[in-house]
């Protein structure tokens, strides 16, 4: 069974940017001795968000009935005061629903399950990783609506702090998490016509997961970066090493083997062969 308590719950919430916060800090579930809990034997999986979002917006403390008498006016202001968390816990659930759907979505997850690159589901996942998983999903969200504010640089740090973060992690570097924010950041990069900063975040994934674990065998995650950087480099002339990029994001998905019967893809493999036969 999986306990969450609402400290545990809002302590997590209370990690999302401030942008997402809605009221105050003092306003959020303070623990208390009647602070109720959360018990559960379904499986929280990423892929039911509303699963993890019922789970998470447990009732604060502030919602315990107390049996003592009050006055009309202190009954008045107890009611206000419920709805406003009730409307608070709404806008939270709502954040974290958008959040985890916009992150299953850039993550490509629904495919990579399909594909067995991901297991069907989290069934027993800890407080610790739930926090994680509504962590990174919140601040990729977040960045988001940054950069849809016209706030580029803002994300960008945003960005760089997640990447940092991942490759830094202690047990080991996701490589899938890792592509995630590295195409964002990439494609942010070539939106801010800063070719030298794409090239560098491209440059920095490569060397991660091509060059440092040379043994990595299939991630859909890390082949679309790969695409992504080979076109980059082909729209900059670099047509040799465009294809050297795309082949080798080929052996990571072999889905994208159809690209390489691209115009651009054929014609450098084309002289490739003109060139060995003049030699």
């Amino acid at each position: 069974y999986l306990t969450i308590t609402a400290v545990d719950a809002f302590a997590t919430l209370a990690t999302l940017p401030s942008a997402a916060r809605t009221m105050p800090a003092n306003n959020y579930c303070k623990p208390t001795a009647m602070t109720p809990t959360i018990t559960t034997s379904a499986p929280i999986t990423i892929a039911n968000h509303n699963s993890i979002c019922n789970v998470i917006l447990c009732h604060s403390s502030t919602d315990v009935f107390d049996p003592s008498p009050t006055s009309g006016d202190e009954s008045t202001r107890n009611s206000h005061h419920h709805q406003s968390q009730r409307t608070l816990d709404r806008r939270r659930k709502n954040w974290i629903n958008l959040s985890l759907k916009y992150y299953a979505t850039v993550a490509r997850e629904k495919k990579r399950r399909s594909r067995g690159q991901l297991p069907p589901s989290f069934p027993r996942t800890s407080p610790n990783e739930l926090r994680t998983q509504i962590r990174q999903a919140g601040d990729h969200y977040f960045a988001r609506t940054l950069i849809k504010s016209g706030k580029l640089d803002h994300a960008e740090r945003l960005y760089r702090r997640i990447i940092d973060d991942i490759q830094n992690d202690a047990d080991g570097c996701d490589h899938a998490r890792l592509a995630v924010s590295t195409l964002l950041l990439a494609l942010l990069k070539q939106r801010q016509d800063d070719v030298k900063g794409a090239r560098s975040v491209f440059l920095n994934f490569f060397r991660t997961v091509v060059t440092d674990y040379p043994e990595d065998k299939e991630c859909a995650c890390s082949a679309k970066v790969l695409q992504a950087y080979a076109l980059f480099e082909m729209k900059r002339g670099h047509g040799r090493k465009s294809l050297e990029i795309v082949e080798r994001a080929v052996e990571l998905d072999d889905e994208l083997r159809p690209v390489l019967a691209w115009k651009q893809f054929r014609e450098v493999m084309a002289a490739g062969a003109a060139a060995g036969q003049a030699s």
